[in-house]
């Protein structure tokens, strides 16, 4: 799959980069929710992993803009932000799952494979 990346924290996402590469994904990364937004236009990404709490622009913001301009796109948030009203509110804006900070590996590899198995994209 392609998947954009979009975290503030650059050590976290090149973790999770470095993670998706060796499963055989290709990944861009963004550390401006403004940049990779603009990116996203431009290409066909898969799949959009993006964080929670980011300066500027947050998860859910990243969220709505990404699903009204291509509606059939899959994001996925990650946060370690646990209120169970943002987390719900997070899916009930159309979010494909959200996963909780520190990911769990095989949770976070169960959810990439789901999601690639659901877009029919290896």
């Amino acid at each position: 799959m392609h998947i954009m990346l979009i975290d503030d924290d650059q050590d976290n996402m090149t973790e999770l980069a470095n993670l998706l590469q060796a499963l055989g994904h290709s990944c861009d990364q963004f550390a401006s929710a403004y940049e990779a937004l603009e990116h996203h236009q431009a290409n066909n990404y898969d799949l959009v992993i993006t964080d929670l709490i980011m300066p500027h622009l947050d998860g859910i913001e990243v969220l709505k803009i990404i699903l009204k301009k291509k509606p059939e796109s899959i994001v996925l948030v990650i946060t370690a932000f646990t209120n169970r009203e943002v987390l719900a509110e997070i899916i009930s804006e159309g979010a494909y799952s959200v996963l909780s900070k520190p990911l769990q590996l095989n949770q976070f590899i169960d959810t990439i494979e789901a999601i690639s198995l659901q877009s029919g994209v290896t």
